[in-house]
């Protein structure tokens, strides 16, 4: 079947879906590109914060390129979904982690053993003052039981 003209709604579609896809995969590329120059202290901040949303951002992409292709196949049944772009960010992906977890084992080996603060420090809880009553270790129900105990003991004797 030919491909039909898509209407003025799916073009529209399309621009922002393919706009947010060129963003998406700009993120991995600044993320890739900061590697180069992690010895740099406002690289290596720019590097650990970008970070932070390239998961986010993973994830946002897989979504985008299934909506392009599925909108292409809306628009044309013979159109052959493509996911070179995934392919791509997530080799870019895998040098960033990479990155990362270098940056993380230097980081801790050249660092000094963290200091605690109050709130991961270990402290003394202390509860309220509590009065205790007397208890003589039978409850109502238990003597109840135990009646009912001695006198089902008591009827299979008979």
């Amino acid at each position: 079947m030919p491909p039909i003209e898509p209407t003025e709604q799916q073009k529209t579609r399309r621009k922002m879906l393919v706009a947010k896809k060129e963003t998406l995969f700009r993120r991995f590329q600044k993320c890739y590109d900061y590697i180069k120059d992690l010895k740099t202290p406002a690289v290596e901040r720019s590097f650990t914060v970008s970070l932070n949303s390239l998961e986010n951002s993973r994830t946002q992409l897989m979504e985008v390129v299934d909506d392009i292709n599925l909108l292409e196949l809306e628009i044309d049944s013979n159109f052959k979904p493509n996911y070179q772009c995934i392919e791509s960010a997530d080799e870019l992906y895998c040098h960033i982690l990479d990155a990362a977890k270098q940056l993380s084992n230097k980081n801790s080996s050249t660092s000094s053993p963290p200091v605690l603060s109050p709130s991961t420090s270990s402290t003394k809880v202390e509860l309220p003052k509590m009065e205790l009553v007397d208890f003589p270790g039978i409850t109502k129900r238990g003597l109840y039981s135990m009646k009912t105990s001695k006198i089902a003991y008591a009827i299979m004797k008979i």
